[in-house]
Formats: C-alpha cells, sequence, structure tokens
C-alpha cells in the first residue's frame, strides 16, 4: 500500500508540473477545440486574415431582432481580429466608390461586429496588419523542400519572415459579415460540387475568366493590390442551396477576400513608386502561378477537352498547353530591385496574360 501510495503521489506532481510548463498554451488550446466543434455553423475556410463559417455567428453587440436577417446561410461570417476586420471594410468602402459596377467583379463585406465567441492564433501582435499609410515588403519562405508555393509568400511591415516559433497569440473577437457569394472555383475543379465539368461549362469558365483578369487590371488602376490572388479566392456565384445547384446553370466568377489588399492614394507618388511597383508585378506574378495556371492544367487534365470529337474544342486544348508552357518560362520569380527592371516584369507578366485573354477571346467568337 505504502508504495502504491507513492507512485499515485508521484503520478501527480508530474501531471501537474506538465499543467504548469503548459500553462501558457492550454487556454488556446482549449479554445480552438471548442471552436472546431460547434455545431450548426460550417467552416468554409482560414488562413492568415480569419476563419470563415456559413451561417454567421451571431454578433455579441448586435441585437437579436438586427442580426436575425443575417443569420442565413446567404451570408458568412469571418472570425477575425478587429485591426484586419477594420482595414478590410476600408478597402471594400474604398472599391465601392471607385469602381461603380463593383458588383460584377467583387465580394464585399457589409460590416464587423464583435463575436460572442474567442479564437486565439499564432501571429505577430498585429504586425501584419497594414493600411494604406504604411508600407509593407514581401518576404520569400521556403518550405522544407525548397520549393515555393502560395502559402511560402507572407506579408509583414518591416520585410522580415513572420514564420518564427516564438510568436504570441494574436486575440480574434470580431466578425466580418459578409453576403454569400458562391463556392470555391478551387472545389469545383476538384469535383466537390455537383456542377459536372463537361466541355461545354469548360468553356464557358475559360469565357468567364476575363472578368476575373478585367477585375484585377480595375483594382490596380484605381491603386488597390489584392495582395493575396489564388484560385480559392475565386467564387462561383451558385444558389444559396446546394440542393438547387444544377451542372447545366451557368454563373459568374467574383473575386473576394481582401484582407491582405492594400490602397495607394497615388499611383504617381516618386516615393512610393518603388513599392507600388513590387506589389503590382508580383499581384500579377499571383494571377498567372496561382490562378490561371492552376485553373489551365486542371483544365488540360480533363478528358472532355483532349478526347473530344470537335476540332475546335481540341484546338483549346492546345492553346492551354501552350500557356502553361509559357508562363512556366516567362513567369518567374523576380529578383530585380531597380525600377525599370521592376517595370520590364510587369510588362512581361502582362504579355503572359494578354495570351490567356487570347484564349478567351477565341472561345467566346468561336462557341457564342
Amino acid at each position: 500500500m505504502r508504495g502504491s501510495a507513492r507512485k499515485r503521489i508521484k503520478t501527480k506532481r508530474r501531471a501537474r508540473s506538465t499543467e504548469i510548463r503548459k500553462s501558457k498554451n492550454i487556454r488556446t488550446r482549449r479554445n480552438v477545440r471548442s471552436l472546431n466543434q460547434l455545431r450548426g455553423f460550417k467552416e468554409l475556410g482560414r488562413g492568415v486574415a480569419g476563419i470563415v463559417h456559413r451561417p454567421p455567428f451571431p454578433c455579441a453587440n448586435k441585437k437579436r431582432e438586427y442580426f436575425e436577417k443575417y443569420a442565413s446561410d446567404e451570408y458568412v461570417s469571418k472570425l477575425t481580429d478587429i485591426l484586419e476586420a477594420e482595414k478590410e471594410l476600408r478597402i471594400s468602402d474604398i472599391i465601392r466608390e471607385k469602381i461603380p459596377n463593383y458588383a460584377d467583379y467583387y465580394c464585399l463585406p457589409e460590416f464587423i461586429c464583435k463575436s460572442g465567441l474567442t479564437s486565439l492564433r499564432r501571429g505577430n501582435n498585429g504586425n501584419d496588419s497594414n493600411s494604406g499609410n504604411e508600407r509593407g515588403s514581401y518576404s520569400n519562405r521556403n518550405n522544407n523542400n525548397g520549393n515555393r508555393s502560395r502559402n511560402s509568400w507572407s506579408w509583414n511591415n518591416n520585410g522580415s519572415n513572420s514564420n518564427n516559433s516564438n510568436n504570441d497569440f494574436e486575440d480574434r473577437s470580431t466578425l466580418l459579415i459578409t453576403k454569400f457569394c458562391g463556392l470555391s472555383l478551387d472545389s469545383i475543379l476538384d469535383g466537390k460540387t455537383n456542377i459536372e465539368l463537361d466541355s461545354s461549362y469548360i468553356l464557358y469558365l475559360i469565357n468567364e475568366f476575363r472578368y476575373v483578369i478585367t477585375a484585377v487590371q480595375q483594382l490596380h488602376d484605381n491603386g488597390i493590390m489584392h495582395r493575396d490572388l489564388h484560385i480559392g479566392n475565386i467564387a462561383l456565384t451558385v444558389p444559396t442551396k446546394e440542393s438547387n445547384l444544377k451542372s447545366g446553370d451557368f454563373y459568374k466568377l467574383l473575386l473576394l477576400d481582401f484582407g491582405l489588399a492594400i490602397y495607394y492614394p497615388d499611383l504617381s507618388d516618386p516615393i512610393r513608386l518603388p513599392f507600388i511597383l513590387d506589389d503590382k508585378r508580383y499581384d500579377l506574378l499571383f494571377l498567372i502561378n496561382e490562378v490561371l495556371v492552376p485553373f489551365s492544367r486542371r483544365i488540360v487534365y480533363n478528358r472532355s477537352l483532349a478526347k473530344s470529337d470537335d476540332k475546335r474544342i481540341r484546338y483549346v486544348h492546345t492553346l492551354l498547353l501552350e500557356f502553361i508552357y509559357d508562363a512556366d518560362e516567362r513567369a518567374r520569380e523576380p529578383k530585380a530591385s531597380m525600377i525599370a527592371d521592376k517595370k520590364r516584369d510587369i510588362e512581361m507578366f502582362i504579355s503572359v496574360i494578354k495570351g490567356f485573354v487570347d484564349i478567351c477571346d477565341y472561345v467566346s467568337e468561336t462557341f457564342e
């Protein structure tokens, strides 16, 4: 009995020391678990800027009758921190002011509110949030095998690498309420929806991509850099209820998620010109490597184009292959830092994008 009692005491002491040693992480892990186990709220995605749920979480600082009209599948909420939410809402207001037909190109948030739920995430105490009066810089972060991916790019004010193990925990307690704009194009191309990607629908998507390119061009013309362009941030405006989603119905593509966007009021400012050019060329590079090329690769692997009896459809397949080869050869990570070199890179990236626009024009003219 004496030995068993001594053993139980040692076990309790060991458990207590472990609890004390990990006391800083206990609250965080508990919050994250409770967030993942919530019933009735489907998580659509998570990233640097926040966690998106549908239907939206209820607002703690809004009256119940006020929020009832938003508590449906027609809206989504992004759980984030107050600085990032205010910045994204401010960028959205600028887009509404600068671009009259913004609803045809973008999915923008409507308001922010205080959440009754708090999530904690690893961060750098909000240092990664930028406004139009602050300067940021891209930092290249390679993964373990040395290959560059979309997640290997980060944004921070001082240009330093934000991937360090000593980051503090950042509090997320603000909701950014947005109307549900549709399903991610990434999930549609992966076959996770009811849409069947036959040759007619693929041709329609290719033609619709001209509006995505126009959306990015309008942002740049008005001094707004998206800085988070990838195929997951493009939505197809499907019905709110997925049961009403039919394979033969056609919808438009919208650009979303402006959590990392930045606004330059004066594009001719000589002081900010190097940073404007740097942001623009990386936006164009990501538009090619993270949107157009992944989309083209998945379409090329689709047998409905390559095995089609229509010579025109097989020719579209050939054009996409040529675009992929051209993008792989020319749309590479820029290393030059001089203004003239940045302008040259932008012109080269625009010419690569123009090659994809020519494919869209051919599809539009041939398959009307």
